[in-house]
């Protein structure tokens, strides 16, 4: 199972999977790029790495393979 990450390019942002040398998809928006990644990363149950400018970790999200998925807020019930 290949995670996606979303990566900063000089002023693009890629969404790339584990072990691809070319990205998946190349946008102008942060929010673009995670909506893309997020999608991919549904499709295949992995999860989605997304990356600051700087090249610090920004979010991770397990989308599929979480065991134990969070309980419903009170307002979902």
């Amino acid at each position: 199972m290949k995670n996606a990450y979303v990566r900063p390019r000089g002023e693009q942002w890629i969404v790339i999977s584990e072990g691809c040398k070319r990205p998946s998809t190349v946008r102008h928006t942060l929010a673009d790029a995670i909506k893309i990644g997020r999608r991919i990363a549904m499709n295949r149950g992995c999860e989605l790495i997304v990356y600051r400018v700087d090249g610090t970790m920004r979010s991770k999200d397990s989308l599929g393979t979480d065991p134990f998925p969070p309980m419903p807020r009170d307002d979902e019930k």
